[in-house]
C-alpha cells in the first residue's frame, strides 16, 4: 500500500512540475509571489478589498485605484494605509462591489468558511477575481 502512495505521489509531483508558474516561484518569499499575482490583476481592476490585512498590507494606497482593508479589528494606521476600512468579520455580508479581493494567512483562523467564501463571492464584481495565501500546515483550526 505504502509504495502506492510513493507512486502516485511521484506521479502527481511530475505532473505538477511542468506547472511552475502556478504552484512556485523564483520569488523570495510568499509575499513577493502574491504581490506578483496581484500585479497580473491589476489590469483590470480599479478596486481592491484586502481582508485581514489590518497595518500589514500586501498593496498600498494610490490615486489609479480604491484600496480597502476589512478586519474584526481597527488601528489608527488603518486610515493611512486604505481608501476606507470596514470593521467587521468577513464571514459577514461586504456592503460593495470589488474587482479584487485578497487575502493572506487570514482564512484558516476563520470559523465559518462556507459564510466567508460567500461572503467574499457576493463582493466580487462581475469579473472579479481573489487571490488567498493559505499556509500549508495541519492545525486544529483549518476546517
Amino acid at each position: 500500500m505504502i509504495n502506492r502512495i510513493v507512486q502516485i505521489n511521484k506521479k502527481w509531483s511530475d505532473h505538477f512540475s511542468t506547472k511552475k508558474e502556478f504552484f512556485c516561484t523564483e520569488m523570495e518569499s510568499y509575499t513577493d509571489t502574491l504581490k506578483m499575482l496581484i500585479e497580473k490583476s491589476l489590469n483590470s481592476a480599479n478596486s481592491i478589498l484586502e481582508v485581514g490585512g489590518i497595518d500589514r498590507p500586501l498593496w498600498y494606497k494610490n490615486k489609479d485605484l480604491i484600496y480597502d482593508g476589512l478586519d474584526i479589528e481597527y488601528k489608527d494606521k488603518c486610515e493611512e494605509i486604505y481608501d476606507h476600512f470596514i470593521v467587521q468579520s468577513i464571514e459577514e455580508p461586504v456592503n460593495g462591489k470589488y474587482d479584487l479581493i485578497i487575502s493572506r494567512t487570514l482564512l484558516e483562523h476563520v470559523p465559518d468558511n462556507k459564510k466567508a467564501f460567500n461572503s467574499i463571492y457576493q463582493a466580487l464584481s462581475e469579473h472579479g477575481e481573489t487571490i488567498h495565501y493559505f499556509p500549508i500546515i495541519i492545525k486544529t483550526y483549518i476546517k
